[in-house]
């Protein structure tokens, strides 16, 4: 009983209780997802009864089905969302400082994930050989334990980049972490901008996001991408699916929406404390006053 109370109760600080919607919010787009896998192996498979594969296509509820590739980019952007606004409220404490120097933040983050990943690794390749399966899939275990060629390429999350255009025939899944982990490394960087100076931290923005929006342009062209992945065969999920640059644009929406948010929760009260008991024409001068001392800090 004490494990279902902790379960049930919020785990969020205090304070930030209203963040515990984003446990919801996982677990529908898991459910989405795991609803997107089960279609796309169904219709990939062996099939008898073809009419109900017209059936299925017909209905309105298949535009679910349809679009279950795109809900891991909520992934993406639940990730962003809490490490910008978590670690701009870490720096609010710090007196405007990075709680670490950024080389160390992004460290620390390499061994929260590594250990547990290498062991995962190690055991999918090693050890579930030896034991075998009799599932009516297993047979596709030897297409996708090809880890001794590719290992290297996941230990440095550098699997959803290499190979470029074949299968990773190593837990091919794991391309999400390495997108997450080179993610990351910009995290840092925008949210101290964010916090010091707005104007580089949209323009940094804006770049980043005009870099991906190229290659995905160009990649989609070159390629002729359609815009349903049950048309291909690999090439979707090899040249694009995986790949930085098409999950790049969800993670900064991220950043964005936890920075504003941020903005919203704690500067927004600095702001009213600031500014109380003032009319609107003494705010009005006191934020022109405030904008110059910004500008021009030794002139007041």
């Amino acid at each position: 009983m004490d494990n279902l109370s902790k379960l049930s109760n919020p785990r969020a600080k205090m304070g930030d209780q209203e963040l515990e919607v984003f446990n919801g919010l996982r677990v529908i787009c898991c459910v989405l997802i795991i609803l997107g896998n089960s279609y796309f192996y169904t219709m990939r498979s062996p099939i008898q009864n073809l009419e109900v594969l017209q059936e299925w296509i017909q209905s309105s509820f298949f535009s679910l089905v349809l679009s279950a590739d795109l809900f891991v980019d909520m992934f993406f952007w639940i990730s962003a969302f809490l490490a910008s606004y978590q670690l701009l409220v870490r720096m609010r404490l710090n007196d405007g400082a990075l709680p670490h120097n950024k080389l160390m933040l992004i460290f620390s983050r390499f061994v929260r994930l590594w250990p547990l990943y290498t062991f995962t690794l190690l055991f999918y390749w090693r050890v579930m050989p030896m034991f075998g399966g009799e599932g009516p899939l297993f047979f596709e275990y030897e297409k996708m334990n090809e880890c001794k060629e590719h290992w290297v390429w996941h230990v440095t999350f550098l699997n959803n980049i290499i190979p470029w255009r074949s299968k990773d025939g190593c837990m091919p899944w794991t391309w999400y972490l390495a997108c997450e982990m080179q993610f990351f490394i910009l995290l840092p960087f925008l949210v101290q901008n964010y916090f010091g100076n707005r104007q580089r931290f949209w323009v940094l923005i804006i770049l980043f996001w005009a870099i991906a929006a190229v290659f995905s342009i160009s990649v989609i062209v070159k390629n002729s991408l359609s815009a349903s992945y049950f048309t291909y065969k690999d090439e979707y999920w090899t040249i694009f699916y995986e790949k930085p640059f098409a999950r790049l644009p969800a993670y900064l929406i991220g950043v964005v929406w936890g920075c504003t948010y941020y903005s919203y929760k704690h500067e927004r009260d600095e702001e009213d404390q600031l500014f109380s008991g003032m009319t609107p024409d003494q705010i009005h001068r006191r934020r022109q006053q405030l904008n110059l001392e910004e500008e021009d800090p030794g002139s007041y």
